[in-house]
């Protein structure tokens, strides 16, 4: 496919960057698909964009996402695996601050807001 750099190292130097050509064709698909999925909301590929861009700028994230679309459907196609969407974890933290954020956005508006935890209904056996 051509959108993994070379790994020709000796002694932990780097002598070859460059990606082989492979299918051209294949590869704007796979860039065209990375772009779609980084701009997806709550995807993993979106999470591993994010957390690759401020390290490695824009071009080369969406490339590394590329590849990892790439590992992915050759993981479905190669061993016959199922495709599970993790999306981006969220810790309870981070949820405890959103909850936060959102009520006093709610409050600055002029709204009352009531915080309770959801009801656990329980199910007849």
């Amino acid at each position: 496919m051509g959108a993994c750099p070379g790994r020709d190292e000796n002694a932990g130097v780097n002598h070859s960057g460059r990606c082989p050509k492979g299918n051209r064709s294949l590869r704007r698909s796979l860039c065209q698909a990375a772009q779609a999925a980084v701009r997806t909301k709550n995807s993993h590929f979106q999470s591993v964009f994010r957390r690759l861009v401020p390290r490695l700028g824009y071009t080369k994230a969406v490339r590394a996402v590329v590849r990892h679309i790439a590992e992915v459907i050759w993981k479905i196609l190669h061993d016959g695996v199922h495709y599970e969407e993790r999306g981006s974890v969220s810790t309870p933290q981070a949820i405890k601050r959103r909850i936060q954020r959102l009520t006093r956005e709610l409050r600055d508006a002029g709204y009352t807001v009531e915080i309770k935890p959801p009801a656990i209904e329980q199910s007849p056996a």
